[in-house]
């Protein structure tokens, strides 16, 4: 019996528990060769099958908690992800497509992939799912594309969604497709365009009259009279001066974007100086000038400050240059001065076509123009109120703006006083 055994057990397919029991039943074996008795082997048994049925528990487990993990996972990415059957329904709506869409999961959940991100793409065309899917197969089993939806209010933001698609028999049975807010990206590539034109007309606007006035030098400048050659020599510099301040605000916004703006800080040169005083000084352009209509109401006390005179002027210049820009030639800009809790404050007020709401976040930008580049009628690189904020704030101080459309629009800097300046500084 026990010689026939091993051959036996060798000839059976049995189950893992099976072999356990064999196993475990060598070494119980009595020296004369006889085996333990059928209730031994029972006890085996029982105890093998306890064994595999905690094995098969723990793996179980072990699966349970693996799924519970991707599930995490693709509920908690930052990346939008959508899973589409078949059918082109949406079966998966993991949290970050809820916050860029505005649709919960269950919302989504069912619906055609067309009625939540088909949008246009860059050309305008219909960005339907067959059409983005019309050149995928077996051997290229994705697709990409830039959309921008469309909500109830018009266009939306863009997104950009990749599909990686899963192919039986030559037809796709899922499709995974992850979803980026690119919004952001459009807007820089906008803005750049936006101030490569900008720049090219500012740049092109003084180079020509310069480039004429010096021809007109070389022909006829000792025939010319002195008033005349005076009169050229001066547009020549205003015109030049005008090229250096666009040049220095180009090399101060690359210094801020490369340094961060404690660059600004260790370039200021501050001294203490009346804001009212530099103020007068920076718009006495637009004070004499009887066509611009700038009026100066000062308070009866100077306005004691730290600041960087050079500096200090170039805000208000700002300032005051963004104001004639959108305004009519006869409406009024005032400058208003004054002391307010600790602060010194100058606002620019003009009587323009006004800022719409949507614009007001994004008028301190780099670039940003309120205006459609391909329309527009102001002259300027979108640079001026990002310089003035940013060196109000290199100073201590701030930029703020308030608007209504066709009610005009105010920009207000507010600078530390000298003594509360000390106080900051010595604290």
């Amino acid at each position: 019996m026990t010689t026939a055994l091993p051959r036996r057990l060798a000839q059976l397919t049995v189950p893992t528990a099976t072999c356990l029991v064999a196993v475990a039943a060598v070494p119980l074996l009595e020296p004369e060769g006889r085996l333990v008795t059928l209730s031994a082997l029972a006890l085996l048994a029982l105890a093998a099958g306890r064994i595999m049925s905690l094995a098969a528990t723990t793996e179980v487990e072990r699966l349970r908690q693996e799924k519970a993990t991707l599930e995490q996972v693709v509920r908690l990415t930052g990346d939008g992800i959508v899973l589409l059957g078949s059918d082109g329904r949406v079966r998966l709506w993991n949290r970050a497509m809820e916050r860029l869409m505005g649709v919960p999961s269950g919302g989504a959940v069912g619906r055609r992939y067309d009625d939540l991100l088909a949008g246009s793409d860059s050309s305008g065309a219909s960005a339907t799912l067959d059409r983005l899917l019309a050149g995928v197969g077996p051997d290229s089993p994705y697709a990409s594309a830039e959309v921008q939806l469309t909500t109830n209010d018009g266009p939306g933001h863009w997104v950009c969604c990749d599909h990686s698609l899963q192919f039986e028999d030559g037809a796709w049975t899922a499709d995974v497709v992850t979803v980026h807010d690119v919004t952001r990206l459009r807007e820089i590539e906008r803005a750049k365009a936006d101030f490569v034109a900008a720049v090219s007309h500012e740049l092109r606007t003084p180079i020509t009259p310069i480039k004429g006035y010096v021809e007109l030098l070389r022909a006829k400048g000792e025939s010319m009279s002195e008033e005349l050659r005076q009169d050229v020599l001066r547009t020549v510099a205003e015109r030049t001066s005008h090229m250096a301040r666009l040049i220095e605000d180009l090399l101060l916004v690359s210094r801020i974007s490369s340094e961060g703006p404690g660059a600004v800080v260790l370039a200021l040169q501050l001294e203490l100086v009346d804001l009212v005083e530099e103020t007068r000084r920076a718009a006495a352009d637009y004070l004499r000038d009887p066509t611009r209509q700038v009026s100066l109401e000062p308070p009866a006390e100077p306005l004691e400050i730290s600041a960087d005179p050079l500096r200090l002027s170039q805000i208000v210049m700002n300032l005051l240059s963004n104001a004639h820009k959108y305004s009519p030639p006869d409406a009024p800009i005032r400058l208003r001065l004054w002391r307010e809790d600790g602060w010194a404050k100058v606002a620019v007020i003009d009587q323009g076509r006004g800022i719409p709401e949507e614009e007001m976040q994004r008028i301190f930008n780099k670039f940003h123009r309120v205006e459609d580049p391909m329309t527009m009628t102001a002259s300027g690189t979108g640079l001026g109120l990002y310089i003035a904020r940013e060196l109000a704030r290199a100073m201590g101080g701030e930029v703020d703006a308030s608007s209504s459309p066709q009610g005009g629009s105010t920009f207000t800097v507010r600078l530390p006083l000298a003594r509360q300046a000390a106080n900051v500084a010595s604290s």
